[in-house]
C-alpha cells in the first residue's frame, strides 16, 4: 500500500517544477501548505535570485517563521534585500529572542529604522536583550512568559493565562514571584488545573525552581538543562527578579553552535571558513598560524634525522617504519585530545582532577603501545631475520610513541584550559607536532642504544 503523503523530497521537488514553470500562485498555494523549516531546507537550495522571489511571496507569519530557520548566508542575502517596512512587520510577528537576533545583524541605521516601527513595549524588550552578551543566558533568553504574584487565586491565575495566550506561544509551566517580582516558585500546568479555584498560588506552587542568571554562559545553561531534564528555564537578574525564560530549543541551537564551534577550531580553521563566507585569502590567512607551528614541528623533526644520520646510514630499514609509528601516535593523540576537549566543553572532564584524567588516559595509551608494540615487533622479526634486534627497536618505539601521544593529548588540552587559553585551538596542530618529535626522537635514540651500541 503507497502512502498519500508525500516525501519532503517530493515536497521539494514539486516546488521547484512549480518555480521553473513560473506558476506563482500554485507555488503560493503549496509553500501555504509546508512547514516553515521544509520552506527554509527549500530556500537554501536555490539560487540567490530566486530565493529573494521564493521569500517575497510569503505572508508576513510565515516569513517571520521561515527567517528564523534560515542558514546564516541566506538569511543575509534575504536581510540585505528586504524593505525595512515588511521587516518591521516580520520582526514584529517574532519571539522577543528571535526578534533581537535578526536586529543585530542589520546595519546601526536600519535597525533603529526597524525599531521604530514597531511597538514600543517590543522594541524596548528587543532592545534591552540586545545589551546583554550574545553567549550568555540573557543572550539567548526571550522576554514573553506568563507569571503571577504567590498571593493570588489559581483562578486568578487561570484568568491571566488565558490574557497571555495571545502573546506567549508555549506555556509550560507558570511563573511565580513576590510583590518585589523576585521569582520564588513555578505553577506547572497540570497542578493548577487539578488545584482547587479558591487556593492560593502560593499553596499549590513548586518552591525554589531552578533558574539561571542573565550572566550565565550559554553552555552552563545547556548543561543544567540537560541536567535537569526541563523543557524551559527561567533567568533572573541578580537581585533574583525574573527577566525571561529560555526553552529548549534555544539549548538546541547551542548544544549545535557550541560542538560545531568545537569541531571548526579542532581543524584550527574559523567560523567564516565553515560557513563558507569568507574570502580564499582570509581563509588561508586565519590557518596560517597553526600551520607554522606544524611547520617549525617538521623542521625539528628532520633536524632530529639528521642528528641520527648515522644511525639510519647503518640501518637505511629504520625509515620503513617511520610512517607507521608517527602515525599511530597522531591517531592517539588526536583521539585522546578529542575526548578531552569535548569533556572540557561539555563539562563530563573536572579540570581540577587533572592527575585522574591524564592517569586513565595513559593506561590506555600504554595498552594500545604494548598490544602494537607486540604486533608489529612480531611482523619485523620475521621480516628482518638478519637485523639483530630490529624488532625489539620498532617494538619500543611505537610503544614510546602511542603512549607519549597519549599523554600529550591528554594534558596539553588541560593545561591551556587552565591558563585561559581554548583548549579547541591550540590541541590540534600543537599535539600533532610535539608527539611527532618526542616520538621520532625516542625512536632513533632506541635505535642508537640497542642496535648501534
Amino acid at each position: 500500500m503507497v502512502s498519500a503523503m508525500s516525501t519532503p523530497e517530493e515536497k521539494q521537488k514539486k516546488l521547484l517544477d512549480l518555480l521553473e514553470d513560473d506558476d506563482i500562485r500554485e507555488l503560493i498555494g503549496e509553500l501555504k501548505l509546508s512547514h516553515p523549516a521544509d520552506i527554509a531546507e527549500f530556500l537554501q537550495l536555490l539560487l540567490p535570485h530566486e530565493k529573494k522571489l521564493v521569500f517575497s511571496v510569503l505572508d508576513t507569519k510565515t516569513a517571520a517563521d521561515v527567517i528564523v530557520e534560515l542558514d546564516d548566508n541566506t538569511r543575509d542575502l534575504i536581510l540585505k534585500d528586504i524593505q525595512t517596512k515588511r521587516l518591521s512587520e516580520i520582526v514584529d510577528d517574532l519571539e522577543s529572542d528571535d526578534a533581537a537576533d535578526i536586529i543585530e545583524e542589520l546595519p546601526e541605521e536600519q535597525a533603529q529604522e526597524v525599531l521604530d516601527r514597531i511597538n514600543d513595549e517590543d522594541a524596548e524588550e528587543i532592545q534591552k536583550l540586545m545589551s546583554y552578551d550574545e553567549e550568555s543566558a540573557g543572550g539567548i533568553m526571550q522576554a514573553e512568559l506568563v507569571s503571577v504574584r504567590q498571593d493570588e487565586t489559581v483562578a486568578s491565575a487561570i484568568e491571566e493565562i488565558r490574557e497571555m495566550s495571545g502573546e506567549v506561544e508555549d506555556i509550560h509551566s507558570v511563573y511565580v514571584t513576590d510583590r518585589a517580582e523576585r521569582l520564588v516558585g513555578v505553577l506547572p500546568l497540570r497542578r493548577m488545573i487539578l488545584a482547587s479555584p479558591t487556593a492560593t498560588v502560593a499553596t499549590v506552587m513548586e518552591k525554589d525552581p531552578i533558574s539561571v542568571t542573565v550572566d550565565l554562559d550559554q553552555e552552563e545553561v545547556a548543561r543544567i538543562v540537560k541536567k535537569y531534564d526541563l523543557v524551559v528555564v527561567p533567568v533572573v537578574d541578580a537581585a533574583g527578579r525574573l527577566v525571561g525564560r529560555i526553552t529548549i530549543d534555544d539549548v538546541v541551537d547551542v548544544l549545535e553552535e557550541e560542538a560545531t564551534e568545537d569541531i571548526i577550531k579542532l581543524a584550527g580553521a574559523t567560523d567564516d571558513e565553515y560557513a563558507w563566507s569568507s574570502s580564499v585569502l582570509r581563509s588561508a590567512g586565519t590557518r596560517l598560524p597553526w600551520l607554522f607551528a606544524s611547520w617549525i614541528g617538521g623542521l625539528v623533526v628532520s633536524l632530529i634525522i639528521g642528528y641520527y644520520h648515522d644511525t639510519l646510514a647503518e640501518v637505511v630499514v629504520l625509515a620503513a617504519f617511520m610512517p607507521v609509528i608517527a602515525g599511530m601516535g597522531g591517531n592517539v593523540s588526536a583521539q585522546s585530545s578529542t575526548l578531552v576537549v569535548r569533556g572540557i566543553a561539555i563539562g563530563s572532564i573536572d579540570v581540577k582532577r587533572l592527575g585522574v584524567v591524564l592517569f586513565r588516559e595513559l593506561r590506555v595509551g600504554i595498552i594500545l603501545g604494548v598490544t602494537y608494540g607486540i604486533l608489529l615487533a612480531l611482523v619485523t622479526h620475521f621480516l628482518y631475520l638478519n637485523i639483530v634486534k630490529l624488532w625489539l627497536v620498532v617494538g619500543l618505539g611505537i610503544f614510546a610513541s602511542m603512549t607519549i601521544a597519549s599523554a600529550m593529548g591528554t594534558l596539553v588540552p588541560i593545561i591551556f584550559h587552565k591558563i585561559g587559553v581554548d583548549p579547541a585551538v591550540a590541541s590540534g596542530p600543537f599535539i600533532s607536532t610535539t608527539t611527532d618529535i618526542i616520538s621520532n626522537f625516542m625512536y632513533f635514540t632506541l635505535a642508537t642504544l640497542i642496535i648501534l651500541r
